[in-house]
């Protein structure tokens, strides 16, 4: 049971091996697996990151693995906005709850007094020698 376990497990990692192996190479690095409308949208934005050429052959728009060195794809993109809209909002949120009261290190309240004393000001004369 063991010895037959050891030679699946084995077998299908020299399939894994064969299957990377047999894949197309990445052509653009990190840039394939970012998500576009339109290839001509795709072939614009490589020309403009220097990695394609205006006379090349057109490409066709194809969805990679993802890997954390890679570009989102559409739905990465979808979630990040959304998150990222989520955290803008809590944060406006909060500063106006706080925009009426204090808030931070160091706040204390405005006094109700009436009066106020300058402790900047002088009012001893100076004499000059």
């Amino acid at each position: 049971s063991n010895v037959l376990l050891h030679f699946q497990a084995r077998r299908l990692a020299l399939q894994r091996d064969i299957d990377e192996e047999s894949k197309p190479k990445s052509r653009f690095g990190q840039w394939d697996t970012a998500h576009f409308d339109s290839s001509d949208k795709q072939m614009k934005f490589l020309r403009l990151m220097g990695g394609f050429k205006k006379g090349s052959p057109q490409i066709t728009l194809n969805s990679g693995q993802l890997n954390t060195n890679m570009a989102l794809g559409k739905e990465g993109q979808r979630t990040l906005q959304q998150d990222l809209l989520g955290e803008f909002e809590r944060a406006q949120n909060r500063r106006m709850d706080l925009q009426n009261k204090g808030a931070g290190l160091g706040f204390t309240a405005p006094s109700k007094k009436k009066f106020t004393i300058d402790i900047n000001t002088r009012h001893s004369v100076r004499f000059d020698d």
